[in-house]
């Protein structure tokens, strides 16, 4: 990174003012003071607000300032970066300065602060900061007019936009000390910055629970500091050495108790080191306070060289991971998009199935110390062991591991999370799945159903309360855009896609065609997991060719872009589902502007009745006639039906999705 050449006087003519809020009681005093700042240079002032509404209060008493109401990351508690980043971003002006809610501003301290940036001396400044109370924090950058600034901190700066975008903004890493690593990536990048002499601020740091709080951050903060800038922590430890010096007493006191057993007089003497900083700081108001501050701040610095470089700050593990199924896909997008980092765990680096789920273990456990809050299970069957169902002595194995995982993830703090796509496997998983469900359903603090039925049978069957238990439908797929050019094919043509398994009724669909005397045909698209029941449906083949009708199998996994061309082939699609609780492949075929015929299950009443064509379960005649009607409706009917399916659809985009489910991730959590 390269300085940028000073910007003439003129082109500086729009200030901004960034000042961060949190629950900050003092926010109105501050604001009273920088509106005639702000007034007399024509600046604007942006409020950053994450207290979620609870400062209304303040925002209707001051209409003359841009209001951001800021929503963090899901999990991170200190958003002092984030909200950063997000004020310098919203401003318009060439200028930023940056003044802390509980700030008071001495008069003239915009016009003093901003002035060496509009005259071209610098690109960046800091005024003194002196506290307002003398006791747990000192002056500031208390320093002469001109002289440089090593330290940066934004309760009194301002810099030139330009300059932010250079270096990238905060580092969203920290909790405390953004500023600080902002100011050093200004000074690596070439940028100017003195002290503003004459920019005087006053600030009140709290009370001593506050600077506690804020010990803690800060030690964490320093260690990211000393290991991002490896080459400036002598600036640190020459202005504030007391950042190493508790620290290394601590440390020599934890190897000297054990001498104590010896002779006490060692570890004594050690302790008896105390007394320099006690005789230092005699004068302080409350000594005793200021011993605790510092002595939090050095025990965060050195437990924070064990789980800083582990932190990542990943709060959703998503298992399984499922590329095949574009739910999941979607999902991690639109909960991106709403500031909650995911990501899909595979279910693990070996060919066995079973020693998969063994290290699922120990892989969650490193999730965790890597700042995994979450844990969101979406379907169990990559934890069946295949080989057990056929050794009764071991059958109840998988499930009691499975149980046993739950237990461990809670007892590690991960809150779970379960969305029930069925309420009951399709297909048996566990030697018991209604236990194993029951199990996952107790330990799961929050629940997700994709539809209203599904909450009712977990209510009705499992016992699961109501408020544990929302309802976040799957979000409309994108749109496909304009179908590919294919030429439909002379006669008509149904079509069912994706698991061809036993619950979707494809038998029914082959045998209703052929009731329909073979005046339809039929193409199967996937595969069949259940190798009896593909041979069941070789047969229905067989019979409906037998009919005169046509009848084929592409049995294999398709592409989206295949998947596209096929379906603008069709003239319909057929759901002849046994049961369902919901059908990606449904709402797939609606986006695709392609009629469905689907039977009148609970599972499937949301869906409007102009939506699509429908027929009762498991009745092959009427089966048969809805596919006679679709086939012979007319193109205005299909696209009425089409119409539909897309607008109901459409009330569920994965916007909607990302931000309903982040709402059940801050529950989980509490």
């Amino acid at each position: 990174m390269t300085a940028v050449a000073p910007e003439a006087p003129d082109a500086l003519a729009t200030v901004s003012v960034v000042v961060l809020s949190k629950d900050e009681p003092q926010l109105a005093r501050t604001l009273e003071l920088l509106e005639p700042q702000c007034a007399t240079i024509g600046a604007e002032c942006i409020i950053v607000d994450a207290s979620t509404g609870r400062m209304e209060d303040v925002h209707r008493a001051h209409p003359w300032v841009t209001w951001v109401d800021f929503v963090g990351p899901l999990g991170v508690k200190v958003t002092i970066p984030h909200q950063r980043n997000a004020g310098v971003r919203r401003s318009t002006g060439r200028v930023v300065a940056f003044c802390d809610a509980g700030g008071s501003p001495e008069v003239g301290w915009l016009a003093s602060l901003i002035e060496p940036i509009v005259a071209g001396r610098a690109e960046a400044t800091c005024g003194p900061i002196l506290p307002e109370v003398p006791g747990l924090m000192d002056p500031a950058n208390d320093l002469l007019d001109g002289a440089p600034i090593e330290i940066a901190i934004t309760a009194n700066m301002a810099f030139l936009r330009s300059a932010f975008d250079d270096v990238g903004g905060f580092d969203e890493r920290y909790r405390y000390g953004s500023d600080t690593d902002f100011g050093f990536r200004l000074l690596d990048g070439g940028f100017r910055m003195i002290c503003a002499a004459n920019a005087r601020m006053k600030m009140d740091w709290g009370d001593t629970d506050r600077s506690i709080k804020r010990a803690r951050y800060y030690g964490k903060g320093n260690v990211l500091l000393f290991l991002t800038h490896p080459r400036r922590a002598k600036t640190v430890l020459r202005i504030w050495p007391d950042t190493i010096a508790y620290p290394l007493w601590l440390l020599g006191m934890l190897v000297l108790l054990p001498v104590a057993l010896v002779s006490v007089w060692l570890p004594l003497g050690w302790l008896l080191l105390l007394c320099i900083p006690i005789a230092r700081n005699r004068h302080a108001p409350n000594l005793r306070s200021l011993l605790h501050v510092k002595l939090e701040r050095a025990v965060s610095f050195l437990t924070g060289w064990v789980s800083v470089p582990l932190h990542r700050d990943i709060p959703v593990v998503i298992v399984p991971e499922n590329h095949e199924n574009p739910y999941l896909d979607e999902l991690c997008e639109a909960l991106r998009a709403c500031g909650v980092a995911a990501t899909q765990l595979s279910m693990g680096p070996t060919r066995s199935q079973t020693l998969n789920t063994l290290l699922m273990l120990p892989r969650l456990t490193w999730r965790r110390m890597r700042g995994a809050r979450i844990l969101h299970l979406h379907w169990t069957y990559p934890f069946a062991w295949r080989w057990s169902s056929s050794m009764p002595i071991v059958r109840r194995a998988p499930r009691w591991w499975f149980t046993t995982l739950l237990s461990f993830a809670r007892l590690i703090g991960l809150r779970v999370v379960y969305t029930a796509h069925n309420v009951l496997p399709h297909t048996p998983v566990f030697d018991d799945d209604r236990a194993a469900r029951a199990a996952l359903l107790r330990r799961s603090d929050e629940v997700i159903t994709l539809t209203d039925a599904a909450k009712t049978r977990l209510r009705d069957e499992f016992g699961v309360p109501a408020s544990r238990v929302t309802v976040v439908p799957e979000g409309a797929p994108r749109d496909p855009g304009t179908p590919a050019r294919v030429a439909r094919p002379d006669r008509p043509l149904a079509v069912i896609f994706g698991h061809l398994d036993r619950y979707k009724g494809v038998d029914l669909l082959l045998d209703a065609a052929a009731a329909a005397t073979g005046a339809i045909d039929v193409e199967l698209l996937g595969e069949s997991s259940d190798p009896a029941y593909a041979e069941a449906l070789r047969g229905g083949l067989d019979r409906l060719r037998g009919v005169g009708g046509g009848a084929q199998w592409q049995e294999r996994r398709f592409s989206s872009e295949e998947l596209e061309c096929l379906l603008a082939r069709a003239t319909m699609v057929v759901f002849p589902f046994r049961e369902i609780t919901n059908s990606t492949s449904l709402r797939v075929a609606m986006a695709h502007r392609v009629p469905c015929a689907l039977p009148s299950l609970p599972a499937l009443a949301a869906v409007p009745r102009a939506a699509a064509f429908w027929f009762e379960p498991n009745d092959l005649d009427e089966l048969a006639r809805v596919m006679r009607a679709v086939a012979d409706a007319t193109e205005d009917e299909r696209a009425s039906v089409s119409d539909a399916a897309v607008r109901w659809m459409a009330q569920w985009d994965w916007d909607r999705v990302g931000a309903t489910t982040r709402e059940v991730y801050e529950r989980a959590l509490g």
